[in-house]
């Protein structure tokens, strides 16, 4: 699953135990001159984004959604949110097939596996479901970040994936490396030839291993090679196909509002690409001097488009954005973390407008929201549930108890588990609609006025 902007590293606010809140309430009470200025701000935007008579990109989101007492919660659509029902507000449907692993050993043998295989039964059924919408689909493959996507097996013909077992910036000049990454080279032939997408992201978020991993290294330099087989090895499939990595902003940027780090930005251009994406949830970014996490009014005019503007050469699209609608609070009844962040639905719908904003200027050639519902049901986004083991007897008939409880349990890429927490939270009501569904009006008013305009490429 794609990562927030919010690493282990991010200044936590103070926390107190039982009884005591932490108080960050920003939305509501911003002062008058920034009030005055993001008003007009905002103003301009939309005045700009609803003054167009074409629009350049095409508009993307997903059906990923968490659901409670299943053996695999994390899910790319299911029974009660088809990917017909994406369909109806898209030009392209979004995959993120990475939470059901890489059968790496498989696919080392080379670019085929058996069609009975448990992982191949869930890939192709995720396929058909796509296909039958008649929609085209936006293809993101991760591999490694810090760390690695999981292994998938077969047991007893059931699917298991072993999550964490590279730790965490695994070394790719050491023994079992090489079947590793051909594993993964063969894999993204399978997956390009058997969804046969719009566009293809082959490594996802490519900068963080560089950001978080020491930085140039021999070990950086093989996965760039793995990269560039990938890249080869599906254009061999269909020459025609966009293939490129996805650059995650926040760190490109130097987990600051203002920055750019040229050399890190160097390192993951040598990856073969037709053009970049980018990743981008900057709510986890720390305002200078002001003690909070960044709001949409903090964000540069030149925010999305910092890589256009030194690098003009590069076409860009928007591969994984979005704004929770909701506050997030995490932590449990002992030691809860409120307003981490806050935030409201018209933060949501502004950060929108930027986007759209940003798209038009930088001529993207799409832009891809995470997501069509909300991945979390408000209610567990911000509760701070009891602390418990397996079985998770105190969570009681609560679902989403034993979820976070679990999530706390399987933690993220190192991170301590209440960082495990945030991740899944930190994608939590950024939907275009509720997570039951109900639309959430503010917001997919704005979406649905921008794929009302026709779409014309650059």
């Amino acid at each position: 699953m794609a990562l927030t902007e919010l690493r282990p590293r991010t200044p936590v606010p103070a926390v107190t135990a039982r009884g005591h809140r932490v108080k960050q309430r920003l939305g509501s009470f911003l002062s008058g001159i920034l009030l005055t200025f993001c008003t007009l701000l905002i103003s301009t935007i939309s005045s700009t984004v609803s003054a167009q008579s074409t629009r350049p990109f095409l508009m993307a989101t997903t059906a990923a959604q968490f659901l409670p007492l299943t053996p695999m919660p994390y899910r790319n659509s299911h029974p009660g949110f088809p990917m017909s029902e994406v369909a109806q507000d898209v030009d392209m449907i979004t995959l993120w097939p990475e939470y059901l692993g890489i059968p790496y050993d498989i696919f080392a043998q080379g670019p085929s596996i058996d069609p009975t295989h448990p992982w191949a039964v869930a890939m192709q059924q995720l396929a058909d479901d796509i296909a039958a919408t008649g929609k085209d689909v936006f293809l993101q493959l991760g591999f490694i970040r810090t760390g690695t996507v999981g292994w998938a097996y077969d047991v007893n013909g059931e699917l298991q994936v072993v999550e964490g077992w590279a730790g965490v910036c695994y070394d790719f000049t050491s023994p079992g490396a090489a079947e590793v990454g051909d594993g993964f080279v063969n894999y993204a032939v399978w997956m390009a030839q058997t969804f046969q997408p719009r566009f293809l992201v082959n490594f996802i978020e490519a900068n963080l291993y560089y950001h978080d991993c020491g930085g140039p290294s021999a070990s950086w330099d093989e996965i760039v090679a793995i990269q560039k087989r990938a890249y080869n090895a599906v254009k061999q499939v269909d020459p025609n196909l966009p293939v490129f990595p996805s650059i995650k902003l926040a760190s490109l940027y130097g987990q600051t509002l203002d920055g750019f780090q040229e050399d890190a930005y160097q390192a993951t251009v040598q990856m073969h690409h037709d053009m970049l994406g980018m990743s981008s949830y900057p709510y986890g970014i720390t305002v200078p001097g002001a003690g909070r996490l960044a709001t949409p009014y903090d964000l540069p005019p030149d925010y999305l488009v910092r890589i256009k503007l030194r690098h003009p050469e590069e076409t860009l699209g928007i591969t994984e954005t979005g704004w929770n609608a909701n506050t997030i609070n995490i932590g449990d009844t002992d030691l809860c973390i409120q307003n981490f962040p806050y935030s409201e639905p018209s933060w949501s719908r502004d950060f929108m407008q930027f986007v759209f904003a940003s798209a038009y200027f930088g001529e993207f050639a799409f832009v891809n929201w995470w997501s069509n519902r909300d991945f979390i049901d408000a209610d567990a986004q911000s509760t701070c549930f009891v602390r418990d083991g397996i079985p998770y007897a105190q969570c009681g008939s609560d679902p989403w108890c034993a979820v976070m409880n679990y999530i706390k349990d399987v933690t993220f890429e190192g991170g301590t588990p209440l960082f495990s927490e945030l991740v899944q939270k930190a994608f939590g009501s950024m939907g275009l609609k509720e997570y039951d569904g109900t639309e959430r009006s503010i917001v997919i008013d704005t979406w649905r006025a921008q794929r009302a305009v026709p779409y014309a490429p650059q």
